[in-house]
This record gives structure tokens, sequence and C-alpha cells, in this order.
């Protein structure tokens, strides 16, 4: 009966140490190997012969020994929730961080649950630690695919973002090309006034039989190069901002 109580002693004393294992549970497998125990040395007392209480007492033995397996693996379930839980709680908080919008957290946040849910449920019904392990590692990985899925859709709004500051960025320059042409172009009383001019000195050229008569006909050219010049570089930046909002359409 010594050899019994003994392995129990260092059974019990093993769970009770063991900090992956809640209070409840280390009650209830200290309560069973107690049970295990009482019924052996009860079993021993009865036996007849010496035959009977070596059967008895190997038979509590073997008892005590499927109890600490099985608190072995509540221990094993146990770090794997807790890693589970981790990575779970990891993933959330990027997807509450991120820039996207409520609705797509929900959907995520959504997806992450129901994957840790279902890998809770299956490391729960494991009967052994490489079960447990393996759904461990099962859900992990899943949850990181989330993660992963969360990255990409942040990608994606931030190519869009890009491509509409880049658009806005065009348009500014359009906008600001047409200012300083229009600021350029003459207005009717500008060209009443230049015609005005041209007039004046042609009069002054006749009374006073003076050469180069055709000074203003040249500037109005150099004008017109100029403004000619100016609608071609606008046109460039216009067809330009045209082609990217094209191309990114057909992307």
């Amino acid at each position: 009966m010594s050899h019994i109580n003994e392995i129990a002693n260092n059974i019990m004393n093993t769970i009770n140490h063991n900090n992956a294992l809640t209070d409840k549970q280390k009650h209830e497998f200290i309560n069973q190997i107690m049970e295990t125990v009482n019924i052996t040395v009860s079993h021993i007392k009865d036996a007849t012969s010496l035959n009977e209480v070596t059967n008895v007492e190997q038979a509590g033995i073997s008892s005590l020994n499927k109890i600490k397996d099985l608190a072995n693996l509540q221990v094993a379930k146990n770090n794997a929730i807790a890693k589970l839980n981790d990575a779970k709680t990891s993933v959330i908080n990027k997807i509450k961080d991120s820039i996207l919008n409520i609705n797509q957290q929900t959907a995520l946040i959504n997806m992450v649950n129901t994957i840790y849910s279902d890998a809770l449920n299956d490391i729960n019904n494991d009967v052994t630690i490489e079960q447990v392990m393996k759904d461990m590692n099962n859900g992990i990985n899943k949850i990181n695919a989330v993660l992963n899925l969360l990255n990409f859709e942040v990608s994606q709004i931030s190519d869009v973002q890009h491509t509409i500051n880049h658009e806005n960025s065009t348009n500014n320059i359009n906008e600001n090309s047409n200012n300083t042409l229009h600021e350029l172009i003459p207005n009717n009383s500008t060209n009443d006034q230049i015609n005005n001019n041209v007039d004046d000195r042609s009069k002054d050229s006749n009374s006073l039989n003076l050469p180069n008569t055709n000074v203003d006909v040249n500037e109005q050219e150099r004008f017109n190069n100029i403004l000619a010049e100016l609608l071609l570089l606008i046109t460039m930046i216009s067809l330009g901002g045209t082609l990217i909002r094209n191309k990114k359409k057909s992307e």
C-alpha cells in the first residue's frame, strides 16, 4: 500500500506545481487520484492471496498513470489555447488599428473569431498531445492568413490613394497652366490697344517717313509663337493625366 501511496503523492505534487492548470482542474485531478488510491487500498485489504494483492495494486497504479496522462494532456491543451488566444488578440488589434473602414474591419474580425472557435473546439476534443499541437498550429496559421489579407487590403487602399493624389496633382497643374494662359492671352481691350498702337505708329511712319514699320508685327508673331508653345504644353499635360487614369481603370 505504501508503494501506491508514494506514486499518488508524486503525481499530485506535479499537478499542484503546474501553473498551466487552473485551480479547478488541479482539484479535479487530485480528487480522482485520491479516489483511485482509496479504491485500490480497499481492494488490497479484501484480497485473499498475495497474487491478488499484486494484481489489485498494479491495476491501481495503471489508473494513476492514466490520470497523470490526462493531466499532461490538459496542460498541453491549456498552453495551446493560450497561444491561439495570443495570435487572435494580436491580429484583431492590428485590424482595429488599420485604415480599413468599420465594415471591412468587422468582416476580418469575424473571420478571426470563427477560426479561433473552430480551433478551440478541435483542441478541446483532442485525445492526444500530438493532435493538440497539430490543431493549434493549424489555427494559428489560419489566423495569420487573415493578417496577410489585412495587409493586402491596406496596400490596395494605399495604391488607390496614391492614384487619387497623382490625379489631383495633375489637375492642379492643368488648372494653373490654364490660369497662366488666360493671363497671357490678351482680351478685347488689349487687342484694341495693340491695334490702335499699330495704327498710330503707321500714321507716324507715313508722316515722318521712318523705317522699320513692321516692328509691332514682329512682336505679335513672337507672342503668337509663345502662345502656341503654351497650348502644346497644356495639351501634353492633359493627355498625360488622361492616359494615367485610363491605365488605372483598365487595371
